[in-house]
């Protein structure tokens, strides 16, 4: 047991040490690896997904409504909060340690060996590699695969989907993605492929025209919510959303997701709408599975309530859009005071985000992730300042949190926010990482 467990810690070790290769957008080393290991890739049936925003709650949302349908599952996203094996999962179930390590081995024996992977894979590439073959060889019906950046060049985008999903598209990554809206749909608008389907949201004018152009050029179908499938809000509150949703031969009364905020209702809808795609070309998809599917789902770390007295919200958002989202949730909670506790990225637009949530706090204190990438909380300072806003660094998210804690009373709001990573710090201390 313990040399089992040794093999398992060094081999994340080796994995994790993989990250200092940073980001490398190319299918060439991917697709020349799977290529050597008998393509595990072109054996899954799979949902494809890309977008700046939604993307991870969208491919959560299909992966429960396929479950509930009596699907065995593979679900591939990322980051994780705690564990790596949190990234690939088949029936919510994450994949074993020791399937870690045993494809892990297998891939290393072919590139250690190789000029042209050796110290140039990427984390993001053996993770992906790693996510194909297990999948492959657990025999899964249907692998739900978000993309890690972009779409274009991602690692996943080896991939020939059923049915590939563009959520919203905004601002982010731009050094990799480009600095303008038809630019970026562009890169996300690379998964979609020769004669497939397309799913998306009501996007940006440049958006769509940058997609529609990608389809005609493609001849892929573009399904649009707002267009070919609609929505109609019933409820939205702080325990989750009810809404309407009517596509071509389909009316829905009454949907009920607990995810909470406005956006994840575009979400669901554009989740259910895949499954109905699905349903046409032969899955057994059913009203009722929609609808528990949708009651059913979980999204650790994204607008979710701890406790309440004081209330107590994490959320990974980390640009300016998905704070905006965080910000509109917000409005549907009574509280005295608003404490945020920030900690955000180097490479994120922390200008934009923080011109986004200075206005709506009465407390602000300034964190650390624990990653290189941290940004350095002064950064965040000088940007409070620019609005006026006095702010406490703290950078210890632990001893940040105590801190906060000690000045709330029951009527006030905590918020967590800035990025996954300080979300899932502040998570495993207040609830433990085992809690998922």
């Amino acid at each position: 047991m313990l040399t089992c467990m040794r093999d398992y810690n060094e081999t994340i070790q080796y994995l994790f040490n993989l990250q200092r290769l940073g980001i490398d957008l190319t299918l060439t080393r991917i697709s020349g690896l799977l290529h050597l290991i008998d393509n595990p890739h072109n054996y899954l049936k799979a949902v494809h997904i890309a977008g700046t925003n939604g993307k991870g709650s969208v491919a959560a949302i299909i992966d429960s409504i396929l479950q509930v349908c009596g699907y065995r599952t593979g679900l591939y996203t990322s980051p994780h909060l705690y564990d790596l094996g949190e990234r690939i999962r088949i029936k919510s179930n994450m994949i074993p340690e020791d399937k870690i390590v045993k494809i892990t081995e297998k891939i290393r024996e072919i590139i250690e060996v190789d000029p042209i992977y050796n110290g140039k894979l990427t984390f993001f590439e053996f993770i992906t590699a790693m996510a194909f073959i297990y999948f492959a060889e657990e025999g899964i019906d249907i692998a739900i695969v978000e993309t890690g950046m972009g779409g274009r060049l991602d690692a996943t985008n080896v991939l020939t989907p059923l049915i590939s999903v563009i959520t919203d598209i905004d601002y982010d990554h731009i050094d990799f993605l480009g600095r303008s809206l038809r630019e970026i749909a562009g890169e996300k608008g690379g998964i979609i492929k020769e004669n497939g389907v397309v799913v998306t949201t009501s996007q940006h004018p440049e958006v769509i025209s940058e997609i529609e152009r990608i389809c005609e050029e493609r001849n892929a179908g573009l399904i649009i919510l707002g267009r070919d499938f609609y929505i109609d809000i019933i409820k939205s509150d702080t325990i989750g959303n009810i809404f309407n949703l009517n596509s071509k031969d389909n009316a829905f009364c009454d949907l009920r997701i607990p995810l909470l905020g406005r956006h994840q209702i575009i979400n669901a809808a554009v989740a259910v709408e895949v499954c109905l795609r699905l349903r046409g070309i032969g899955f057994d998809i059913t009203e009722d599975g929609i609808k528990k599917g949708l009651e059913k789902v979980e999204w650790k770390g994204r607008m979710e309530i701890i406790s309440g007295s004081p209330y107590i919200l994490l959320d990974g958002g980390h640009n300016p859009a998905g704070t905006k989202a965080l910000v509109r949730t917000l409005s549907y909670f009574r509280y005295r005071r608003l404490f945020l506790v920030i900690g955000i990225l180097e490479d994120k637009d922390i200008a934009g985000i923080m011109e986004t949530l200075m206005p709506i706090s009465d407390h602000i204190t300034l964190v650390r992730p624990d990653i290189p990438r941290g940004a350095d909380p002064e950064v965040l300072k000088n940007e409070a300042s620019k609005v006026g806003k006095d702010v406490v660094i703290i950078e210890d998210i632990t001893s940040a949190l105590r801190s906060v804690r000690d000045k709330t009373d029951k009527d006030d709001m905590i918020c967590v926010t800035g990025s996954l990573f300080t979300v899932a710090e502040a998570r495993s201390h207040l609830v433990g990482s085992h809690k998922l």
